[in-house]
């Protein structure tokens, strides 16, 4: 593994030894080849692939989220993670990268925590057809909004209100007060959202806190 972050995998990326696996590593460079194999098999085409990419959550929240330089100090390392973290697509690949991370560089301080729960949220929340997650202010109050992708039903919506009374739709918008998922509103949020991803592949919205 360690040659071939030195001198490359040669024509497997369209250069013969010029070393490109080295500038997203070999674990995220052999997940790609995975999934366009797959995608192959499957019958979707190269240009397919590239053209039409996963719609993703879009987040915009006030989390401070990001690798400090005392934690990797390496601007080539820092780079390299960030890449395979954008990129990341399902909890079994964040798993991994956290694990690779904490055997590098030791115990991940508070704010790669948080960049990775943000990931973690954004994972969930694409599941589930979110089209975005932000805070927003109204009438001085702070509040939390959802944004319903195309494939949320009226019935699901009405579920999903059934057991939360306190929080507000408005067209495609599930409006959530901020102050009424408590002091530690980012992991209340998180699980929220979970537990909403988990049920809508269900078709069946359990009760949230």
């Amino acid at each position: 593994m360690r040659d071939l972050e030195i001198r490359g995998a040669g024509d497997i990326l369209g250069a013969s030894q010029h070393g490109s696996i080295n500038a997203i590593g070999v674990t995220h460079f052999t997940r790609l080849l995975k999934q366009a194999v797959e995608n192959l098999k499957s019958g979707k085409s190269q240009i397919d692939f590239i053209n039409k990419p996963k719609e993703e959550t879009i987040i915009e929240l006030p989390v401070t989220a990001f690798i400090p330089d005392t934690y990797i100090e390496d601007r080539i390392d820092k780079i390299k993670f960030y890449q395979q973290l954008a990129s990341c697509d399902n909890h079994a690949t964040l798993a991994e990268l956290r694990k690779e991370m904490i055997e590098k560089f030791g115990p991940l301080p508070t704010e790669a925590e948080s960049l990775l729960k943000v990931l973690e949220l954004k994972i969930h929340a694409t599941h589930a057809n979110l089209l975005a997650i932000k805070e927003t202010y109204f009438e001085r109050q702070k509040r939390v909004e959802l944004i319903l992708g195309p494939r949320t039903t009226p019935r699901e919506i009405m579920k999903l209100l059934a057991k939360n009374p306190r929080w507000m739709i408005s067209g495609q918008v599930l409006k959530i007060k901020k102050e009424e998922l408590g002091l530690d509103w980012f992991s209340n949020l998180c699980n929220n959202i979970e537990i909403f991803a988990q049920a809508f592949d269900e078709q069946i919205l359990p009760t949230t806190n």
